[in-house]
């Protein structure tokens, strides 16, 4: 715990403390400049992931001949999957490992900005922050305050969110279209077939598009004001 607070907890503390010296003591600015620090600094790896999504969609008709050739040897059909992604310079473990990233960096930032305005947390400030002080801060957003939970917010901020989401799967299923052509997966009518318990590509992008925007507006009742504010930059530098 100890080691978990000293490399993650305090740094990002002390981070948003000067930022908020800077910025007036201003918690929304705070917010978004943070955000975009983060952003900023999982580009590279969140390009990567990005370039091999385009190419797994880019060797999908070479993936399939490799699942109908070994469908019934799944050893052999991993190590030539494996080889193949070796090959094309691929890695399909890249969402992963931005996922593992950026787990633990979210956590802290969460817990860092809940507890914000606590007194403990200046056993954590740097020796050049000193003058630093918790009153001063601003915790509105326009009329909104960015600690409440209240119905009328959820109802405002969540909606705006399902819209950039929606905008930003749309901008996203762009981005990876491919040529059809190449793309065509054939339907067994075998029900015991491999290709059939895969699901279909198209059904799962219309239920991004659509329904996951809807999923986030219903699910999200509880979330603190300031929440939808950090989502919404994410959203929009996504």
């Amino acid at each position: 715990k100890k080691t978990f607070t000293t490399i993650f907890y305090a740094p990002i503390y002390n981070l948003m403390v000067l930022l908020l010296k800077s910025l007036n003591y201003s918690l929304w600015l705070t917010i978004i400049a943070i955000t975009i620090i983060l952003k900023v600094l999982l580009l590279y790896p969140q390009h990567k992931m990005m370039v091999s999504q385009k190419k797994m969609q880019l060797i999908q008709p070479k993936i399939k001949e490799v699942q109908d050739k070994y469908k019934w040897n799944q050893q052999m059909l991993w190590m030539e999957l494996m080889k193949l992604y070796k090959e094309e310079w691929v890695n399909p473990m890249w969402s992963c490992w931005l996922l593992l990233i950026q787990m633990p960096i979210l956590i802290v930032i969460y817990n860092v900005i809940i507890w914000i305005q606590s007194q403990s947390n200046n056993y954590y400030l740097y020796s050049f922050l000193w003058d630093y002080n918790l009153i001063n801060i601003t915790d509105k957003f326009f009329w909104i305050n960015l600690f409440e939970i209240w119905w009328v917010n959820w109802l405002v901020l969540s909606i705006i969110v399902a819209l950039l989401q929606y905008i930003q799967v749309k901008l996203s299923l762009n981005y990876n279209k491919v040529d059809n052509k190449n793309l065509v997966i054939e339907k067994k009518k075998d029900s015991n077939d491999f290709q059939s318990l895969m699901p279909d590509p198209e059904l799962l992008n219309k239920f991004m598009l659509y329904w996951m925007p809807i999923m986030i507006w219903f699910a999200t009742y509880t979330f603190f004001a300031w929440v939808w504010l950090y989502w919404w930059i994410w959203t929009i530098f996504m």
